[in-house]
């Protein structure tokens, strides 16, 4: 079964978060301990081919990274969060907040937790704390019909009050319920803040 999971994400076979949900639940496989199981028997070359597919880090990203099992196993962890293992109800960390206007870094009051379906761009509003990098980690994902619809490092404004990332489907947005994590950028990927919003 291992081996059948690494030849699918290795070759890019893996049409979408959903086929390998449902292809999981039919094998009644838990996903956490067959990635865990997948990454051990995976070399460091194989890993970085993985992640970099998945995530568009680059050689320069990786080459960086100390612990790559570790590295991936966090990776893993965050994108399967909610999507294809149970995520935490509440997650201590700052909210994201959203809007439809890249102003409202500056204008609290156009912050929304709604959004009509012709919505073009949704933006979610963070602040790094005390994280003094120039990366985070962005995970943006469906919650009720789990689907990972962003999940890469973007470039912030280092020790700004508050920083942004929007996202744009181009296919438009589903109704639904959304939900963005922000993560630091470095090895550790600790969570910095979370926040959702629904789409009707």
């Amino acid at each position: 079964m291992e081996a059948w999971l690494t030849n699918l994400w290795l070759a890019g076979r893996l049409e979408s978060m959903e086929s390998l949900i449902e292809d999981l639940e039919a094998r009644d496989i838990d996903p956490a301990l067959l990635a865990r199981r997948v990454i051990s028997k995976l070399d460091r070359d194989e890993l970085e081919a993985a992640i970099s597919m998945a995530t568009q880090l680059g050689a320069e990203d990786l080459d960086e990274i100390q612990d790559m099992d570790a590295f991936a196993e966090r990776l893993t962890e965050i994108a399967m969060e909610g999507t294809m293992v149970d995520g935490p109800d509440t997650v201590d960390a700052p909210d994201v907040w959203f809007s439809g206007d890249a102003s409202a870094l500056h204008d609290p009051s156009m912050e929304t937790n709604d959004f009509d379906l012709d919505q073009d761009r949704i933006y979610a509003f963070f602040s790094a704390g005390d994280y003094v990098g120039t990366e985070v980690m962005v995970k943006w994902y469906r919650t009720d019909e789990p689907k990972i619809l962003l999940f890469k490092r973007h470039s912030i404004r280092s020790a700004s009050e508050a920083d942004y990332v929007w996202l744009a489907p181009s296919a438009g947005w589903q109704s639904g319920e959304y939900q963005v994590g922000i993560y630091t950028g470095d090895e550790a990927m600790s969570t910095i803040a979370v926040g959702r919003y629904s789409v009707r």
